[in-house]
């Protein structure tokens, strides 16, 4: 999959997310190598977001902290994917007596991801606009939009815990994880 593929259904997802995950529900073939290359995509770039503005904007050893605030964002992210799956599949999908394949849950989280880390980048070369963060409350719509298409056997109302649980783990387990390290590594402020 290349970059312009990825910008690409990147904007798809968050601009129209209905046609987007009408599409990604439908695709066969090697779903799971492109969607990996996705999310490792926007994670890398995400890393090289938070260096360009922990070199810019960092006042102490501005290349110190810029290397530290790059490599705690990419563990941030992997490892609040990787606690998104683990709620997902571990309480959601047992909680409303769901059953998906591996590659289907990765697929709902890595694109219910897209608008998460297009904000971290913005806001990590940007921050003084971080006012866009607020633009994370349509994770709900996007995630809503892709439950609807994946899992379509939950009725309304589970659909609608569903898709809070979700999206709510995808906004802020990644912060909550980051805040930790922060607290760990101050040198990264």
């Amino acid at each position: 999959m290349t970059f312009l593929e990825i910008f690409k259904r990147t904007f798809a997802t968050i601009s129209s997310p209905t046609s987007a995950w009408e599409k990604l529900s439908t695709e066969t073939g090697n779903t799971k190598k492109e969607d990996f290359s996705f999310f490792y995509t926007l994670l890398g770039v995400n890393v090289i977001a938070a260096f360009i503005g922990g070199l810019f904007y960092s006042n102490n050893f501005p290349f110190v902290a810029a290397i530290l605030k790059a490599i705690i964002w990419g563990i941030a992210l992997y490892g609040g994917f990787w606690g998104v799956y683990y709620v997902l599949v571990g309480i959601l999908f047992k909680r409303f007596h769901v059953s998906r394949n591996k590659t289907e849950s990765i697929r709902l989280i890595f694109y219910s991801f897209a608008l998460s880390l297009t904000i971290n980048i913005l806001t990590s070369l940007l921050p003084g606009m971080f006012f866009l963060k607020i633009i994370l409350v349509y994770t709900l719509f996007i995630v809503w939009e892709g439950v609807g298409k994946m899992i379509p056997e939950l009725d309304e109302n589970e659909k609608s815990n569903f898709v809070l649980l979700l999206s709510g783990s995808i906004i802020l387990l990644p912060i909550i994880i980051y805040q930790f390290l922060i607290l760990a590594v101050p040198a990264a402020r």
